[in-house]
C-alpha cells in the first residue's frame, strides 16, 4: 500500500439508507451525510506496534465492532495459527454481571496507541 503525505485527509460518509450492500467497499456505514477534515497530526495508520507490554493503556477495536474503545494489554502480543498476531486485552468498563472482566483477543492491526 502507497501512502500519501497530504495536509488534511477527507473521509467521506454515506448514509445507511442509500447502502444496498453492506459490503461495498465504496460506502461506508455512517449515520449521516458528513464530509471530515482531518489534519494530518490526527491521522493514525495501525499497525507497526510489537513492544507492547502488560498493563499498557491502548485503543482497540472491540470484537465484532468497527469501534475503538480503550483497553488495558492483559497478555504481551503472539502469533496466531493463521500467521497474524493478536493480544489480549481488557476494556474500560466491560465486566460482566459478576464483576469481572475478562481477556478478549484483539488482532494487532487493531491497536492503536493512545493519541495523548
Amino acid at each position: 500500500m502507497k501512502i500519501r503525505k497530504a495536509a488534511r485527509v477527507r473521509f467521506a460518509c454515506t448514509s445507511y439508507k442509500h447502502l444496498s450492500f453492506l459490503d461495498d467497499p465504496n460506502h461506508c456505514l455512517c449515520e449521516s451525510d458528513t464530509v471530515f477534515d482531518l489534519p494530518q497530526s490526527q491521522v493514525v495508520i495501525l499497525g507497526g506496534l510489537r513492544n507492547l507490554s502488560k498493563g499498557e493503556t491502548v485503543f482497540a477495536i472491540y470484537p465484532d465492532t468497527t469501534s475503538f474503545y480503550q483497553a488495558t494489554i492483559a497478555q504481551v502480543p503472539r502469533k496466531s495459527t493463521g500467521g497474524g498476531s493478536f493480544v489480549m486485552v481488557n476494556f474500560v468498563d466491560d465486566s460482566d454481571e459478576n464483576g469481572i472482566t475478562h481477556d478478549k483477543a484483539v488482532l494487532l492491526k487493531h491497536i492503536m496507541l493512545p493519541p495523548y
